[in-house]
């Protein structure tokens, strides 16, 4: 794995915000996250996520590795 992220309090990769846009061509789009090896996150707040994906469109993931999160790996809403 490339990338690695660990030992976190909360979550390891957030992608978009909370709000759907008003302009869709200001829309969070194409974001690419491969070979992350996320672990041993939510330690402080145990509903973190590894990988958040919200409000937005046409992403790529792939060949990533997560394990010891306490809540779940990925959520997309």
């Amino acid at each position: 794995m490339a990338n690695k992220i660990y030992d976190m309090g909360a979550g390891g990769i957030k992608v978009g915000t909370h709000e759907i846009s008003k302009n869709p061509l200001e829309a969070t789009h194409h974001i690419v996250i491969i070979n992350y090896h996320i672990h041993h996150g939510s330690r402080i707040f145990h509903s973190a996520v590894g990988i958040w994906i919200e409000y937005n469109r046409c992403n790529l993931i792939v060949h990533n590795h997560m394990h010891n999160l306490y809540y779940t790996g990925i959520f997309i809403g």
